[in-house]
């Protein structure tokens, strides 16, 4: 790259984008705050916690890509005839193809075992699934059609399914009724019932006074999951997600 290309580098600061020699320039002024961004990455993410006050940008940037930078989900398919004769054999299977494929693929390994009859499976391991247990004979189908809306919207559709009785339901359906009672990602259950009440307008937080500043928005939002309004999953990492009991 020469000198006079203009590089995607940008100073928050400055707001405008640097060639090469010039982003070098500019960025060894000021290394230690979060001003720098390089296409979709910024440069400081790993030094995050170090100046949390200046690094607003970089830390929306980062959980907008938590989610997708996730590797898809997987199935590790055994033969049960090899696995029966004391020998391994099975084939990982990206389980985001859906279920026709999934199927395929079974077939294709069961194909080339060594032994005389191979017509039964297993699903042995997998990887992915941002927690959920799937069962050894789980249907493909069900399967692919988990792995499709996990890739598509992340541990917010691994927690909705696990809480769900899904017997008797549809696999179509499935994406409906989880956007039907999403309510999005949340700090936590207090930040939820802050945002419910400003959306309502019980609250104008521009213009918060007492008594309302004293509000216990922990225990709000503890009162709305105990009222059966809404239940929540959290994780450490990623955050709380928030559904509605619909």
């Amino acid at each position: 790259m020469t000198t006079d290309q203009t590089i995607d580098a940008t100073c928050y600061e400055c707001e405008k984008p640097f060639t090469a020699e010039q982003w070098a320039n500019h960025h060894d002024q000021h290394p230690d705050w979060c001003v720098a961004r390089q296409g979709e990455q910024c440069e400081c993410f790993e030094r995050y916690e170090a100046h949390e006050d200046c690094c607003v940008d970089c830390k929306l940037d980062a959980d907008e890509t938590t989610d997708a930078d996730a590797e898809p989900p997987r199935i590790y398919v055994a033969s049960l005839s090899d696995y029966n004769a004391g020998r391994l054999h099975g084939v990982w299977i990206d389980a985001t193809q859906g279920g026709w494929l999934i199927h395929e693929q079974i077939s294709a390994m069961l194909r080339k075992s060594t032994e005389d009859v191979a017509e039964e499976w297993a699903i042995h391991d997998y990887e992915g699934f941002e927690g959920l247990s799937l069962n050894e004979f789980e249907d493909v189908y069900v399967v692919g059609e988990i792995a499709q809306l996990i890739a598509k919207h992340g541990v917010a559709f691994a927690a909705w399914y696990g809480n769900e009785d899904h017997r008797n339901e549809d696999i179509e359906d499935y994406e409906e009724r989880f956007e039907d009672a999403y309510q999005g990602k949340f700090d936590d259950l207090a930040d939820y019932a802050q945002q419910l009440a400003e959306d309502s307008g019980d609250v104008n937080f521009d213009e918060l006074t007492w008594p309302l500043s004293c509000i216990d928005w922990n225990h709000a939002g503890r009162e709305l999951v105990v009222g059966g309004d809404i239940w929540a999953s959290s994780t450490s990492s990623t955050g709380t997600y928030i559904f509605r009991n619909v």
